[in-house]
């Protein structure tokens, strides 16, 4: 079965201030490197052609998670542990884990630190675990 999930995006101000790279804590800077799953130096074109013009960082997360949610279709078994953010790019579908690894990726493609996090979604048939991420914003989680 193909679908399309819709992750409800947590309310955030809409003002929010832009945080310098070159000033963020030492502990939060590992968040807008490459990774391993999220090469956000391969989207760093995308990122900017479809996002930069947006003035709030907020907004830019905001429109990130609204514009993956539209770009991927939720397939269950379309990948395995082994996807990346490119690669689901590339297939344009994937699971929750791979719509996560696209959002973290094209955050931190904007230099907007962002960071997996991972969770047992009880509520669902049959239990099973479930991936979403957080985005540092205005300082803080």
């Amino acid at each position: 079965m193909t679908r399309t999930l819709k992750c409800p995006v947590p309310p955030v101000p809409a003002e929010v201030r832009a945080d310098n790279p070159g000033r963020l804590p030492l502990s939060i800077l590992t968040y807008v490197l490459p990774s391993r799953y999220c090469e956000s130096d391969r989207f760093t074109q995308l990122a900017r052609d479809f996002f930069g013009k947006i003035p709030q960082r907020a907004e830019q997360v905001r429109e990130i998670c609204r514009w993956v949610d539209s770009a991927l279709v939720y397939t269950p078994r379309a990948t395995d542990f082994h996807a990346s953010a490119w690669d689901a790019w590339q297939l344009r579908k994937g699971v929750r884990r791979d719509f996560t690894h696209l959002a973290i990726a094209l955050c931190r493609a904007l230099s907007i630190p962002a960071r997996y996090v991972g969770g047992y979604a009880v509520g669902l048939e049959p239990m099973d675990f479930h991936a979403c991420f957080e985005a540092y914003i205005g300082g803080q989680w």
